[in-house]
């Protein structure tokens, strides 16, 4: 997620905006647990379709409150994306994602050789 102007995202694989992001960023902030937190995350991610239909399959499948998400991304989706691009933007060791960390090393390099 790059923040091109103010207000104004790009995503490597969205073209419009950040959706699915900004449906990840509201559901976190139902979930209960970094648990709740993760299984939300990787059900969005390998769900089909559009952004709104996978997070919500994945706000039922975990009982997180749909109304709340789906609430959350028309009123905070911009500015929490907007909070995210600036902390990941002053983060230094941060190359991409997901960065693992142990002890504050990678435990492995990005190099695909």
């Amino acid at each position: 997620m790059h923040e091109d102007a103010p207000g104004s995202f790009r995503c490597v694989d969205e073209h419009d905006g950040c959706p699915t992001e900004e449906y990840i960023l509201c559901g976190f902030q139902q979930a209960q647990n970094i648990e709740a937190k993760i299984n939300y995350l990787v059900c969005v991610d390998e769900e089909e379709g559009e952004a709104p239909a996978r997070a919500q399959t994945c706000a039922k499948n975990f009982s997180l409150s749909w109304t709340a998400i789906d609430s959350c991304v028309s009123t905070s989706g911009s500015s929490l994306l907007h909070d995210a691009a600036q902390y990941y933007s002053q983060a230094k060791d941060v190359k991409g994602f997901p960065t693992i960390q142990i002890d504050g090393k990678e435990p492995w390099g990005r190099d695909y050789d």
